[in-house]
């Protein structure tokens, strides 16, 4: 069963603001800089855009739960979560509250990768909406995920794990 995503409030405005700042300042470049120190320029105008595709191919298109496992669906790679690991599933809208960022993408069309705070530890993100995140213990691990409608998700899940 495929589960939707869909971007919260935080990071339509991240992803709005980091688009602006990263066609903005190319473009500005471009007008003030001379061409004197154009290689400067030339490496302000590529890396910016190139930025902003790493962040959009590496993004949460959805998740999909299957017989064995949930799949976060990304462009880049999926990623996997067999469901026989899972120890705990829960929804937590503050899950992901006073995080720090250890290694990974802090809004700009979702927040994902290693993050730390207080209350889990480390963990993974795959989140697109901060206020619709469900945490997923496993043995080694503890993921979050945001699908659009996390209790049906949950039970889903709950379902399988009663099965097995």
């Amino acid at each position: 069963m495929q589960y939707h995503v869909s971007p919260g409030t935080s990071t339509r405005a991240i992803t709005l603001v980091t688009v602006l700042l990263m066609i903005g300042i190319p473009v500005a470049i471009l007008i003030l800089v001379p061409l004197v120190i154009f290689s400067f320029a030339l490496l302000a105008l590529i890396l910016p855009p190139m930025v902003l595709l790493g962040c959009f191919w590496y993004r949460v298109t959805g998740y999909q739960v299957r017989a064995d496992r949930i799949t976060i669906s990304r462009m880049a790679s999926d990623v996997d979560i067999p469901i026989r690991d899972i120890e705990s599933i829960e929804f937590d809208p503050d899950g992901m509250k006073r995080s720090l960022k250890v290694f990974g993408n802090g809004g700009v069309f979702g927040f994902y990768g290693k993050f730390w705070n207080r209350k889990y530890g480390k963990y993974r993100a795959f989140v697109t909406d901060l206020k619709k995140v469900v945490v997923i213990r496993t043995g080694e691990n503890i993921f979050m995920l945001s699908p659009e409608e996390p209790e049906k998700f949950i039970e889903k899940i709950k379902g399988k794990l009663r099965v097995d």
